[in-house]
């Protein structure tokens, strides 16, 4: 059986002047993405950034492998607030973050990668 394979994004070219070209052109990549620990003692990690004109809802993304693969997931999606706070991360990770704006059914490019943020032995560094 011959298709596309999983995953693959297929370029959708939208009419000049349309109402999905201006949405998909006005809706810009989250800047001033940073990932905190909420204290060095604990396994919650805070995630912030600027919030962007347009916008009516952000998704956050979260890997445990290193920046530049495919390892992102969805761990907070909605949100109507620039930041979100996840408890309890396991230890033994280092964690990295990335935030998609949305609006109606469009979604910006994830944003730049966060420095990274370990959880080893209960601790947050």
């Amino acid at each position: 059986m011959s298709g596309s394979p999983a995953g693959a994004a297929w370029p959708i070219a939208l009419a000049p002047g349309s109402a999905g070209q201006s949405q998909a052109g006005a809706l810009a990549v989250p800047t001033g993405v940073t990932a905190t620990c909420v204290s060095a003692t604990a396994t919650t990690i805070r995630v912030e950034w600027t919030a962007l004109p347009g916008a009516t809802r952000y998704d956050v993304l979260q890997s445990t492998t290193a920046p530049g693969t495919s390892g992102y997931s969805t761990v907070a999606a909605g949100l109507n607030s620039a930041s979100w706070t996840g408890g309890s991360r396991a230890s033994g990770f280092t964690y990295y973050y990335q935030v998609v704006a949305v609006t109606g059914g469009w979604s910006s490019s994830p944003s730049t990668t966060t420095s990274p943020r370990t959880i080893s032995g209960g601790t947050c560094s």
